[in-house]
């Protein structure tokens, strides 16, 4: 809840995500088709990519909720409403090039929202193949199972892998898509060969892995804002160490079409990575 405003993020992020999945399931192959919109614009968006996104902006006017939204298919959308202004960054189907094909795979729906001073305040990260989900509260990150529209079951703290050794390290970056996979490899190659395991996705859902001590680190390569910052709440509260690709502290910029970051377990790992990166 944010008292300020009398928000109840988590209430207003849950409906969002089980109305998104209610919505999914039921359109079943028909979400696979172009949504209008797309086509009138000459852009391949799928009607499943548009789904969360519609819900959100309606139940940000019902609530008279302040908002920029900032989510991949609209791109930037201010809603009138009561109080201070709130930021709230969407990717709302993350793996939709993977749900076009039928690959029931790394599907991820990501909401984040951030105050009038673009301070982070929560993130609601759910796969949406198993409804696992990752979610920040009251300074701490969580991860459960949706079970129902509100009701969450096998809840746990998130916490960030101890290892501090590259060589035994599982390091993600996006490379499913040509333009990404030899740009990526000829950049990240000091990383990428010297590490355990190479895990070829990004995006929010990776972003709570790393949250998670599933994967130690992410590599993020000139992505769009959203992959990121839907998620970035998380980082803060489990304590996850986010720095643009030489070092430098990094948060929401609206205007910021696009960004490179490195996002890490610990310490130790970012340094390591780090040194690497910009060695000689």
């Amino acid at each position: 809840m944010d008292n300020k405003t009398k928000v109840n993020w988590s209430d207003l992020f849950l409906d969002v995500i089980w109305d998104s999945i209610i919505k999914l399931d039921k359109l079943g192959d028909k979400a696979r088709r172009t949504d209008r919109l797309s086509q009138r614009r000459n852009k391949d968006i799928m009607i499943a990519d548009r789904i969360a996104e519609k819900i959100l902006i309606q139940k940000i006017r019902v609530n008279k909720i302040n908002a920029v939204i900032i989510s991949e298919e609209i791109g930037k959308k201010t809603i009138k409403g009561n109080g201070k202004r709130f930021y709230i960054v969407m990717d709302p189907f993350d793996g939709s090039s993977l749900f076009k094909r039928n690959i029931n795979l790394m599907w991820y729906l990501s909401i984040a929202v951030y105050d009038e001073n673009k301070s982070p305040i929560v993130a609601y990260v759910v796969n949406l193949n198993d409804k696992t989900i990752y979610f920040s509260d009251k300074g701490k990150s969580f991860q459960a199972v949706l079970e129902s529209r509100k009701k969450l079951k096998k809840t746990r703290l998130l916490k960030p892998s101890q290892c501090v050794s590259l060589k035994e390290s599982s390091i993600a970056t996006y490379m499913m898509k040509p333009k990404y996979l030899i740009t990526t490899i000829k950049k990240f190659s000091k990383i990428l060969y010297g590490t355990k395991f190479i895990f070829p996705n990004g995006g929010p859902g990776c972003v709570a892995q790393v949250c998670s001590g599933e994967i130690e680190a992410l590599l993020v390569n000139d992505e769009k804002t959203m992959e990121l910052f839907s998620a970035f709440p998380l980082t803060v509260s489990s304590g996850v160490i986010v720095t643009d690709l030489k070092g430098n502290p990094i948060g929401l910029d609206e205007n910021q079409l696009r960004c490179s970051a490195l996002v890490s377990a610990n310490s130790k790992i970012h340094d390591e990575i780090l040194k690497k990166l910009n060695s000689k």
